[in-house]
């Protein structure tokens, strides 16, 4: 509900508290993740994005953040590979199927 109201602050504190509980939720990693990307913690996000994408390999929402930050570094290119194939197969850029 915090996250929805756009109190970001709110909402990073008790995701923070679901990712100690459940680390391999990967949609509360990405969810952190954007939270913090709205509070200008762009290196904490990647992380916890990089830990959704490690508990769902074809989260498509976090490859595709992935890629657009680090746009034109190698790693960011493999992200961006990744997502093109994750898309050619079928799936939409959340990761759900279409």
């Amino acid at each position: 509900m915090e996250r929805q109201a756009s109190n970001f602050a709110l909402s990073t504190e008790a995701l923070e508290k679901l990712v100690s509980v459940e680390p391999r939720n990967a949609v509360a990693q990405f969810l952190l993740g954007q939270n913090l990307q709205h509070l200008g913690k762009l290196d904490e996000a990647v992380r916890h994005w990089e830990l959704s994408l490690k508990a769902d390999p074809d989260n498509g929402e976090a490859l595709f953040n992935l890629a657009k930050v680090k746009a034109g570094s190698p790693e960011g290119k493999v992200y961006l590979e990744r997502l093109q194939a994750l898309q050619k197969n079928n799936t939409s850029p959340t990761g759900g199927r279409r």
